[in-house]
């Protein structure tokens, strides 16, 4: 009984899981916020695209297609909207005016999807996360 030769070994290997599970936590959330950052920066650079003169139609080809998200399996999903408000928020119809003096605003907003699959199944995480990039600019039409 008194004999400690070995206690190191047997230490270390109960402790290893514990710590090789906490580092691959740390690894997955890190994948996870790197991803959701790049589908944030890839919705502000579609809407960028448009505002400086882009076409709507050409976003797919010109700023989603290049990016590296786009050939992550599965693939993001890019949702284009205009947007009319009046000068005081008022949601208008684009081809309309508004009333009085109130002046017509033009936005365009781009909806960006993609899924986030974690390395490895953790209880009370769902094996597949939906990220969302949401950005909104307004613009001359």
């Amino acid at each position: 009984m008194r004999d400690s030769a070995g206690v190191a070994a047997i230490e270390f290997a109960m402790i290893v899981p514990v710590l090789s599970l906490m580092l691959i936590g740390m690894v997955d959330y890190g994948l996870y916020i790197t991803k959701k950052m790049q589908i944030q920066e890839l919705s502000r650079r579609a809407v960028e695209y448009v505002v400086q003169g882009g076409q709507e139609s050409d976003v797919q080809a010109n700023v989603i297609a290049h990016s590296s998200l786009f050939t992550a399996s599965p693939p993001v999903t890019y949702t284009p909207e205009i947007i009319c408000e009046c000068s005081g928020g008022a949601v208008a119809a684009c081809s309309g005016n508004c009333a009085g003096n109130d002046y017509l605003r033009s936005f365009f907003a781009v909806t960006i999807q993609g899924t986030y699959e974690p390395l490895l199944t953790y209880p009370g995480i769902p094996d597949n996360i939906t990220l969302t990039g949401y950005s909104r600019l307004q613009y001359a039409r």
